[in-house]
């Protein structure tokens, strides 16, 4: 107070927090240990600063991604983009799941359509209203893949937790809940006429299951090579394909006791994560891979006749319906929009997330007329045709020449 009184202005200031007495300690430390090197004492160790610097980086980039993460605060950017000759626009996105989505599937009739990922859940979606009228849990792991039956009456999933479920369409009951593999289940694919279904799984085999009213296992193929990721039917049924680890398709005849493939394509370097038979030609038989790059093969010959590559791995890939295009979908964020030749049409990027952008999966609506992606940024967008152009309109039936084998 006698200070105050005095007129030292410093005896009013509050008392100086605490980092920046912290600071004050340090800088008195620099500017000591600086005077006894310019007096030729011991030098600064710089190294000692660098060490601790360093340090401080890892954990604030620990805690950044424990932030983005954990606490779900992923910043979000709404942006989208599209290029090429066909103009897409971007009708909806859902959010509904809370974790990673890694599937999608549509009802053969377009009435519905079904999600499922990482939250453990699947949810099932109105398309034309955008609203989620079921959620179907009892899941203990990430749900990897979904398909509906031919009839649309069954709903088959598979999960990480190795287990096969059937849902009832009608009452969203659990039809059906087994323990399928020894390991992770990722390929799931309906034999056309319903009687049947095949799982694939990091175990190295493929399971084919009979349908209802029996639900139980029909035979195993054992693919004790290599995982398989992907799996099948071609739409005649009497062709499974598998996809495996090493990137090779495996072509088998589920309905034979051949022990052996009866052909494989070493169509990709790396995994072979999709697989997507043309609708009415029997020898076209697209790919999705790892390594970047999807194809389209001629079986019969066992030539490739399409190349189309991303900048990340290729997710999935599927015909549109009149198999007049492919859509694919990457890591690097986009979906891609192609002809059969491989001829891009357009790219195009919807899901916001700069931390989890990437595109896991794509469907075509039953009519061709949607798009809708899925990934890591938890949500699902739907894509439609601007009417009166590209696929709809017929603008892009006419196809460019397709590359030759040198250039492929």
């Amino acid at each position: 107070a006698a200070a105050a009184v005095e007129g030292d202005a410093s005896a009013t200031e509050p008392p100086p927090c605490a980092r920046t007495v912290a600071a004050d300690k340090v800088l008195a430390y620099l500017e000591q240990r600086y005077e006894e090197a310019e007096k030729g004492g011991e030098p600064i160790d710089w190294n000692w600063f660098r060490v601790r610097l360093i340090r401080l980086a890892y954990i604030g980039a620990v805690v950044f991604f424990f932030w983005v993460f954990v606490t779900d605060k992923v910043p979000h950017y709404e942006k989208t983009t599209v290029s090429g000759d066909v103009p897409f626009r971007k009708v909806r996105r859902l959010i509904n799941h809370t974790h990673w989505v890694r599937t999608v599937a549509f009802r053969p009739d377009g009435a519905r359509m079904a999600t499922a990922g990482w939250d453990e859940r699947v949810v099932v979606w109105d398309p034309s209203t955008g609203v989620a009228e079921q959620r179907l849990a009892g899941y203990d792991a990430a749900v990897m893949n979904i398909e509906w039956s031919p009839d649309g009456l069954w709903l088959a999933t598979v999960s990480r937790d190795r287990r096969v479920r059937v849902w009832d369409a009608t009452t969203w009951q659990m039809e059906f809940k087994e323990r399928g593999h020894e390991d992770e289940i990722y390929g799931l694919s309906w034999h056309p006429n319903g009687s049947q279904f095949a799982t694939g799984s990091a175990d190295g085999n493929v399971t084919i299951w009979s349908a209802f009213p029996e639900w139980k296992k029909r035979r195993v193929l054992v693919f004790n090579r290599t995982s398989a990721f992907s799996v099948a039917y071609r739409p005649d049924g009497e062709v499974l394909a598998v996809g495996n680890m090493g990137g090779a398709v495996e072509l088998w005849r589920p309905d034979s006791e051949e022990d052996e493939p009866f052909s494989i394509l070493h169509v990709h370097e790396k995994i072979a994560l999709s697989l997507s038979w043309h609708p009415t030609d029997p020898n076209r038989l697209a790919s999705a891979s790892a390594d970047g790059t999807a194809l389209v093969w001629d079986v019969a010959e066992g030539k490739v006749t399409a190349l189309m590559k991303h900048e990340g791995w290729v997710c999935s890939v599927a015909w549109s319906p009149d198999g007049k295009q492919l859509v694919t979908s990457s890591w690097d964020g986009s979906v891609g929009v192609w002809t059969a030749g491989g001829v891009p049409i357009a790219s195009l990027r919807g899901h916001p997330s700069w931390v989890a952008g990437w595109v896991t999966d794509v469907a075509w609506s039953p009519d061709g007329r949607t798009l809708v992606s899925v990934g890591g940024d938890k949500s699902v967008v739907m894509w439609e045709e601007v009417p009166g152009e590209g696929h709809c309109a017929g603008k892009v039936e006419e196809e460019k020449p397709r590359p030759d084998d040198d250039e492929l």
